[in-house]
């Protein structure tokens, strides 16, 4: 129509070469472990907001582990982005919780499916476990396996 400015397209599959193969149909769960596989969100607070992210293993009262598990293998080895503001955080323990303020987040050991997260300035009780949450609509960890 005249002074239109949309253009809207769905179905297209570029191809590389002279030759045309068959559309491919992908689902939107097979679509989005193939994206997972370089990007992938463990824990959003603005869409879940005091979610597990992990079991929590006090080293000694100051240094807490996390192991996260991917939903499927990374291409890659990862890196690990975190939202480091205070209070973003807690590690359920002993009948309480154990709020981060000003924790730092580091990425340990990483892995094609798993990472290690390591908490520092955690205040804790040694040899104690117990679970990471969020508790900020706006903390994240998020894990790339970029190109």
């Amino acid at each position: 129509t005249a002074g239109a400015s949309t253009f809207e397209i769905t179905g297209v599959q570029l191809e590389v070469g002279d030759h045309a193969t068959d559309f491919e149909h992908r689902s939107f769960g097979d679509e989005l472990r193939r994206c997972q596989r370089y990007y992938y969100v463990h824990s959003d607070g603005a869409l879940y907001n005091n979610t597990t992210i992990g079991m929590a293993c006090y080293q000694t009262s100051s240094t807490a582990m996390v192991a996260v598990h991917f939903p499927v293998a990374m291409r890659a080895r990862t890196s690990m982005t975190v939202w480091s503001g205070s209070n973003g955080y807690q590690i359920y323990v002993n009948d309480g919780s154990d709020v981060l303020t000003g924790s730092t987040f580091s990425l340990l050991r990483d892995g094609y499916t798993t990472a290690q997260i390591n908490i520092t300035s955690a205040d804790g009780d040694a040899k104690a476990a117990g679970l990471l949450a969020n508790r900020s609509s706006s903390s994240f960890i998020a894990f790339a396996a970029e190109l």
